[in-house]
């Protein structure tokens, strides 16, 4: 479940959705768009010059990711910080308002992600995949992720916007 809000610069409505989510769950259905460590630096900027852009996070630090889950396996210990996602281009997700037995609206919105593969996620991980995949290492930690996706059916979201 989510709340939806829009923000709107000139004519243009770029909607968002805030939620939570298990670490784990979010790791098997979202990406960070990153390059490789032996990415040349050629291949970079030109990928970057020519948008949309595939790849511009740097590549996950395993050192990062295991102080982060170490760290949120203590006790007392909490990550309230959220998640920036956003829906990957030509890759529909499902979002529609909860409406209860009785007709009335909640102001709530199920999200649907379609079944997902490695190869074939439907979610970039914008900002916070270091939080993501370290929180998903956790033992005794059970808590959720805050989350802000971005996400539009008329897909005002493009690469080149998110890259920046």
């Amino acid at each position: 479940m989510c709340q939806k809000f829009i923000i709107t610069n000139g004519s243009t409505e770029f909607p968002y959705l805030l939620g939570a989510l298990d670490p784990k769950v979010l790791d098997s259905i979202a990406i960070a768009p990153s390059f490789e460590d032996e990415t040349e630096h050629k291949k970079l900027a030109a990928e970057v010059l020519d948008p949309p852009a595939e790849h511009w996070q740097r590549p996950v630090i395993q050192k990062k990711v295991e102080a982060i889950a170490s760290n949120f396996d203590r006790t007392m210990e909490i990550m309230p910080n959220p998640v920036l996602l956003a829906a990957i281009p030509k890759k529909k997700i499902h979002i529609e308002k909860q409406v209860l037995a009785n007709g009335s609206e909640t102001g709530l919105w199920v999200v649907e992600i379609p079944p997902i593969t490695e190869q074939a996620k439907s979610l970039w991980i914008i900002d916070g995949q270091h939080r993501v995949k370290g929180l998903s290492k956790t033992k005794s930690t059970q808590s959720l992720l805050p989350f802000v996706l971005l996400y539009s059916e008329d897909d005002v979201y493009r690469p080149e916007t998110l890259a920046k």
